[in-house]
């Protein structure tokens, strides 16, 4: 995080990480919170990364893009929703 508030701010887009904002929301209430997070974001031209351990179909309408990840052998695999192909990171 330290290394990412050193960048240029005329060419970097500001961004918002938020990881686990919806462990203890009931999964009906996951894509409000998803709408009001997007529309935030958009008012205040954030970039935003949302981590979450609810289903995806929640996230998917407000999205650009959506990742899915798995334990694959010894590491993790990313799978970009919508699109067949996976990318492969390392465990850490």
């Amino acid at each position: 995080m330290v290394a990412l508030t050193t960048l240029d701010a005329i060419r970097h887009r500001r961004f918002l990480v938020l990881g686990g904002q919806d462990c203890w929301l009931r999964p009906d209430l996951v894509p409000r919170l998803v709408k009001i997070v997007h529309d935030a974001g958009e008012a205040l031209g954030f970039q935003v990364l949302m981590i979450s351990h609810h289903d995806a179909d929640s996230f998917e309408h407000y999205a650009d893009r959506v990742y899915e990840l798995a334990p694959q052998g010894g590491g993790v695999e990313a799978r970009l929703r919508g699109e067949g192909s996976a990318e492969q990171d390392e465990e850490t």
